[in-house]
């Protein structure tokens, strides 16, 4: 698959997870900042006011941007919680239903690192309709308890392959100041891949 057509997914997937959340903290339940738990646990991933968005946000929980804020070193914790189908008061826009803890642990994994969530998705279930867009993630979660399961081993898997490549890539928009992802393709290269 295309390098730009794997970040076009990637990023689809990523805005329609991140982008709302119908559930906004009132001002007394916000918080500044908080400790985030080691290890990181489902009651913790439950209290959050709010699903850690890329956007900064005026009724941003201060829980959120400190769980992204950990970067890699809690990349494994979230790839565990994943599987996790235990139902949250946050409502998912566009496609309905309620977020999971496994959910929030998949929308703040995407923040810390540019992990193509979709294609992995997509490659455990290869009959999924690819017009779609992050519909398939929805469907594909909510369809066997077993499938949260299968990403989860997918998502261990891929970032085990690659955590050793990434790098920082600075973004003054995101919740930790930018995101590890892995190295960008020269132009040439790039354009190259495309056009065969």
């Amino acid at each position: 698959m295309p390098r730009s057509r794997l970040m076009h997914r990637t990023l689809l997937l990523w805005l329609v997870l991140v982008t709302h959340s119908t559930t906004a903290a009132s001002p007394e339940e916000t918080t500044d900042s908080c400790e985030v738990p080691a290890p990181i646990t489902a009651p913790f991933l439950l209290s959050l006011n709010q699903i850690p968005r890329a956007e900064p946000a005026e009724d941003a929980d201060g829980c959120s941007w400190e769980l992204v804020r950990g970067g890699t070193p809690l990349v494994p914790e979230l790839i565990e919680m994943t599987s996790d189908a235990t139902i949250t008061r946050h409502l998912v826009p566009l496609f309905g239903g309620s977020y999971a803890v496994g959910d929030i642990a998949t929308v703040a994994l995407m923040q810390i690192v540019e992990i193509p969530v979709l294609d992995l998705v997509m490659s455990l279930d290869p009959d999924a309709p690819t017009e779609c867009g992050f519909c398939a993630y929805w469907d594909f979660v909510r369809a066997d308890p077993e499938h949260r399961l299968m990403l989860r081993a997918e998502l261990h898997g891929w970032y085990d392959e690659h955590a050793s490549q990434l790098e920082w890539k600075p973004n003054a928009y995101r919740p930790a100041g930018g995101i590890w992802g892995m190295p960008d393709e020269p132009e040439a290269l790039a354009d190259g891949i495309e056009n065969e």
